[in-house]
């Protein structure tokens, strides 16, 4: 995993101590990483919060992490939205396989949002694929 810099947000190894482009320090103080994590905790209701608050919202860290909460969040309550539509719209036997399949999702997205916690808590960025980018463009 790449340690990105607060300061030009250019991608730096794990044990670098300072950025490789422009030596400002990577080792982020010890408040930022709890935040990180919080910013997924509500989901996007935590995410909006800390990019709406002053200090936090100029870390380019967790400007990312609050970015990509809120597009995990919306994805997910997106998800379970539609699965329901199609669970009350069909057949007995078809809503009771789409309910299974829905707890699967669910259960699946709750050990991804555990793990993305994880992450921020330890001071990674865990990019989620698809999600990511939607929360890079969220920014610009």
């Amino acid at each position: 995993m790449a340690i990105i810099c607060p300061k030009c947000a250019s991608a730096n190894l794990d044990d670098a101590s300072y950025c490789h482009a422009c030596q400002a320090p990577l080792k982020t103080s010890a408040p930022v990483k709890p935040l990180a994590a919080f910013a997924y905790l509500l989901g996007f209701v935590s995410a909006a919060i800390l990019l709406n608050l002053e200090p936090y919202n100029q870390d380019v860290a967790l400007k990312f992490h609050a970015r990509q909460s809120i597009a995990f969040s919306v994805s997910w309550l997106g998800l379970n939205i539609v699965l329901l539509v199609f669970i009350s719209f069909t057949p007995a036997f078809l809503s009771n396989l789409l309910e299974y399949v829905r707890g699967i999702a669910n259960l699946v997205l709750a050990v991804v949002w555990v793990y993305l916690m994880y992450q921020a808590l330890t001071g990674r960025q865990y990019r989620l694929p698809v999600l990511a980018d939607w929360a890079d463009a969220f920014g610009s």
